[in-house]
């Protein structure tokens, strides 16, 4: 089957993008390959009928890869992974599906499909047994079966969600992999995970779950930072945040680093950025063992401040606040004149101001009242909103900010 250079279509469907899970991309089917199933195996035929379409949509894809390693090399493309309830027989009956396997939906570059077949599973989930030597990296695994182990209630209603360690553990599991440090290797599923988190509604900010339902669509870029000292860390967040303030299509960039887990290192962190070109860090004594950290970034040759929000897996965050990966999340545009409906401060930019285009004022002065009640709802009273403003960026223990290293 064709797998090389574009050819011309003949079918299409749609097909999960894995870049943004809300939306779809276009799959194509070329003459050629159809050519081919009228003289291949009659199953080929019903496969493509009614398998393919099946799998590479998101409700029965359970993972898509990237990087297909063929005859020695790696090639581009991608690869849609799922387990269909059924197989067919070349005379076209359904079969019950085959014991052990996994059905793959093979993409070439042009976003062409050249190949479909079982082969044989890894485990219960539907992964291939050999995916990395398959293929290059996963790009979007199903997080549907992700255990939701933090249960919050206020004695009328309960809501559960996954913890840090829910997405770590079904990660490892489901990838075979043997430390949250293998699973850095992975930059699109850190991505995935921390993007899931926020649409729980965890963060206690409805807003933040319109906006993470299309990232890309709200101008929203994600940088995992690799492991690396306190210097290149920061110097990485202070270049990608030039680049976005220099980007038309970009107001929002996000960094990620899933190996920071010590107060001590965030401390570090926040303190250098500090002593960055254009940004500026203020503390606030909370109580006597933590300290509420302000970070504010200069726009707009200084005219306007954004403020920075900041999560991490750390239990001395207020519950809005404790998300699976260390971030830090930076507007890089001001508000939008006559599209700012939070207040009227032109002076200062925070995720709040983002224009959200779906929400007429009614929606919108709606979502402001729930947003207020959903984030007491998570905090679980008062005393915890000194900690989750969004004046705000992060909270440390006192201790480790005096420890962290300038």
């Amino acid at each position: 089957m064709a797998n090389g250079q574009a050819q011309q279509p003949v079918n299409t469907l749609r097909a999960l993008d894995p870049a943004n899970p809300t939306h779809t991309v276009e799959l194509t089917i070329v003459e050629d390959d159809v050519a081919a199933l009228l003289d291949g195996p009659g199953h080929h035929v019903h496969e493509l009928q009614h398998l393919v379409p099946q799998v590479v949509r998101k409700q029965s894809c359970v993972a898509v890869f990237e990087g297909l390693r063929q005859d020695g090399g790696l090639a581009g493309g991608r690869a849609y992974c799922g387990r269909p309830a059924r197989a067919f027989t070349n005379a076209g009956e359904e079969t019950p599906p085959h014991e052990g396997m996994c059905f793959v939906v093979f993409v070439n570059e042009h976003s062409q499909i050249f190949d479909w077949d079982w082969v044989p599973c890894a485990n219960g989930f539907g992964l291939p047994v050999d995916w990395a030597q398959r293929f290059q990296e996963p790009l979007w695994i199903n997080l549907r079966d992700v255990e939701r182990g933090e249960h919050i209630s206020d004695g009328t209603k309960e809501v559960s969600f996954a913890r840090s360690g829910d997405y770590q553990e079904f990660l490892c599991t489901t990838l075979g992999l043997q430390s949250q440090e293998e699973l850095e290797r992975y930059g699109a599923l850190i991505s995935q995970v921390q993007a899931d988190w926020h649409r729980q509604g965890q963060n206690g900010c409805l807003f933040a779950r319109v906006l993470n339902s299309d990232r890309p669509g709200y101008g929203w870029t994600t940088t995992v930072v690799p492991r690396s000292g306190v210097a290149e860390a920061t110097a990485r967040v202070v270049e990608e945040t030039s680049a976005g303030i220099e980007r038309a299509d970009v107001r929002i960039v996000s960094f990620l680093f899933p190996w920071m887990t010590s107060a001590e290192d965030l401390a570090a962190l926040l303190k250098a950025l500090g002593e960055a070109p254009g940004w500026a860090v203020t503390t606030t004594a909370l109580d006597a063992e933590h300290t509420n950290v302000a970070v504010r970034l200069a726009l707009e040759e200084g005219t306007v401040t954004s403020w920075v929000l900041g999560f991490g897996p750390f239990t001395f965050l207020p519950m809005t606040r404790r998300s699976p990966f260390t971030e830090l999340v930076v507007l890089v545009k001001p508000k939008v004149p006559g599209q700012h409906r939070m207040d009227d401060d032109m002076t200062r930019a925070h995720l709040a101001d983002v224009p959200v285009s779906v929400l007429g004022d009614p929606e919108f002065k709606g979502l402001v009242e729930r947003t207020a009640a959903h984030r007491l709802f998570i905090l679980g009273g008062d005393e915890e909103e000194k900690r989750a403003k969004a004046k705000v960026t992060i909270t440390v223990p006192s201790a480790a900010w005096e420890a962290g290293e300038r």
